[in-house]
């Protein structure tokens, strides 16, 4: 195993409850967790993560590079459950980011609504960027990300292929798991291909994020002629 050329995280945090007043997201709380490759202390989980995170020896050779997207349940004992990758670069990157937080398990303060202590949902992000130079920088990820794009765009939009555009929007999601655009198209395409549910979960995504609807509203000619359209738009608008 190798050390990662690059690495950087975010947690998102969601309940799993209705009609909340006030939410308090989980805390990760190991302060006294000895790092295991570096034996030292971590102050958060940012910490123990770039201290521990390796990049798998085949990623490497295959230049595996994208964001890593997984999803974990923080129970009311404070511990992880529900592992869920939602955007996998690698089998080998998958587990390994699994068994990272596996470790953090009962290290975490849970969330509350309205003070009650709730399961809550959350899920970390974290870039794995191949570079034969080590730069530590990420920015060519939206470059890389929006050639997928285009390329996805004309195979769906002028060709009518959605068979073939979703591999390219598959490929430009691994870099930028977050991006509406890329969500909205790989749902139409999932709905055009029969995969109804697919699309609903790209949809629900999209819908969250903070330039959805305008970004539907740049896109609503294009796509309206397509089976997923009004429920998309339904979705987008509520």
């Amino acid at each position: 195993m190798k050390t990662i050329f690059l690495f950087t995280m975010c947690l998102v945090f969601s309940a799993m409850a209705w009609g909340q007043e006030e939410l308090i997201q989980p805390e990760f709380n190991g302060k006294n967790f000895e790092m295991l490759t570096q034996g030292k202390t971590c102050t958060s989980l940012n910490d123990y993560l770039r201290g521990c995170a390796c990049y798998p020896d085949e990623c490497i050779k295959q230049r595996v590079e994208g964001t890593e997207v997984v999803e974990f349940v923080v129970t009311p004992e404070g511990k992880l459950t529900a592992f869920y990758v939602i955007n996998s670069l690698s089998p080998e990157i998958d587990a390994h980011v699994i068994s990272l937080l596996e470790k953090t398990s009962g290290m975490w303060i849970p969330g509350r609504i309205n003070n009650n202590v709730v399961p809550m949902r959350s899920e970390v992000s974290i870039v794995f960027k191949w570079n034969e130079f080590k730069e530590l920088k990420a920015a060519d990820f939206p470059e890389k990300a929006k050639i997928h794009f285009d390329k996805g765009s004309r195979q769906l939009l002028v060709l009518r292929k959605p068979e073939k555009a979703i591999k390219h929007f598959n490929a430009g999601i691994r870099y930028l798991p977050k991006d509406e655009s890329l969500l909205m198209f790989r749902g139409i395409c999932r709905y055009e291909l029969g995969d109804e549910n697919g699309a609903l979960n790209d949809w629900e995504r999209m819908k969250v994020l903070e330039n959805s609807r305008s970004k539907f509203q740049q896109y609503a000619e294009s796509l309206n002629e397509f089976k997923g359209y009004e429920l998309l738009s339904d979705l987008v608008k509520k």
